[in-house]
């Protein structure tokens, strides 16, 4: 049986890897300036919503695998996602274009080794890489976000790796948002929950990705404009096709999703979410999706 490949936004997830908040080192002064938090995150409050989280995942039949190690990164570690794609053929590592979580690529390595997983690339300078910016549309087709966090859509030796595994990557603008400072991925205002169903803030998207993406039949849910200031509408993970968790705090998106079908569970995100800035697709990193 596999026990890794994950090419796949929206495929039944079957494996997962999570980082536990449990930071050793005090945290900077400078949280927004560094680490781009709305203010100093509460360790505990932030530890119990994490398992909350672990375990809303375990119920819906995922194993739950976590992230273990020291970290210079470890404020942003807990974002897994970020750090690595998991392919049919095993581990692609990322490079962050954000200096401080550098670092985690390291870590990754370390902890997808301790599950037997082979690493078959690893980002080096000048390319970089955030796994928020990866839109799995097909299993044959990722979208990559140009942001400022990511270039891998514009480096000749990445598209013809993947393109070498059968996988085409097409390159999809990322708003300026805010700056640099401030977190915006290409899942930061687009979720797939299912082949054929998004989740969107479709007020930011490019009008070339969003008629990319319908024509490969892709129909639309809008975060609802009173929920969009909010800024996680839109980052909802799926775990089956039309089977998704997502933040409590939009009760619109979770109305229009239920109205299209969709099974949605909500956790609490205060600490986790809202003060450091990821949503539940930011938090898991997928290991095992089956298709």
């Amino acid at each position: 049986m596999r026990s890794y490949g994950a090419q796949s936004a929206v495929a039944p997830l079957k494996r997962c890897l999570l980082r536990r908040p449990d930071w050793n080192t005090k945290l900077e002064e400078d949280w927004h300036g560094k680490w781009g938090f709305s203010r100093k995150p509460d360790l505990q409050e932030a530890q119990k919503e994490h398992e909350q989280f672990a375990n809303i995942l375990r119920d819906l039949g995922v194993e739950v695998c976590y992230l273990e190690g020291d970290s210079e990164a470890a404020f942003d570690a807990i974002f897994a996602h970020d750090r690595a794609l998991l392919t049919d053929e095993g581990a692609v590592i990322l490079r962050s274009g954000k200096p401080s979580r550098q670092a985690e690529s390291s870590l990754m390595v370390e902890g997808l080794r301790g599950l037997d997983i082979p690493i078959i690339y690893r980002m080096q300078s000048p390319m970089t890489a955030d796994g928020g910016d990866f839109l799995w549309v097909r299993r044959n087709l990722v979208l990559a976000g140009y942001s400022y966090r990511t270039n891998a859509a514009r480096q000749a030796e990445f598209v013809k790796f993947m393109g070498d595994m059968g996988v085409e990557v097409k390159s999809a603008p990322v708003p300026h948002w805010t700056g640099t400072g401030d977190v915006m991925h290409l899942t930061s205002f687009i979720s797939l929950v299912d082949h054929d169903l998004a989740v969107a803030h479709r007020k930011i998207m490019a009008v070339e990705t969003a008629e990319f993406l319908q024509e490969q039949g892709v129909e639309f849910v809008d975060v609802p404009d009173e929920e969009f200031d909010m800024g996680l509408g839109a980052n909802v993970l799926a775990v089956a096709p039309r089977k998704c968790v997502m933040l409590k705090d939009y009760p619109g998106v979770r109305k229009d999703l239920e109205a299209a079908g969709a099974e949605v569970t909500v956790f609490s995100g205060e600490e986790l979410s809202h003060c450091m800035k990821g949503g539940a697709t930011c938090l898991t990193l997928a290991l095992l999706r089956e298709y």
